[in-house]
């Protein structure tokens, strides 16, 4: 189930965050720039996958921290 929350979306108790983010975005800005400043592999991660895999438009990636916590691009 979706659920809008409001407030600091990372001490939420969601299990996943759903963030759309283009192949080449360098999550400079934004939720992409929060996400990456607290999970620096989240942003690694997505561009080794866009290099390797390049991505069209609409697909989703998934990321899942040690947590369990997961991003969905």
């Amino acid at each position: 189930m979706i659920y809008e929350v409001s407030g600091d979306i990372l001490l939420s108790q969601a299990r996943a965050i759903a963030h759309g983010v283009a192949p080449n975005d360098n999550f400079a800005t934004g939720l992409a720039l929060i996400l990456r400043e607290h999970w620096p592999a989240l942003y690694k991660d997505f561009r080794n996958y866009c290099h390797i895999y390049h991505p069209k438009a609409g697909e989703q990636w998934t990321w899942v921290n040690a947590e369990g916590q997961r991003i969905l691009t």
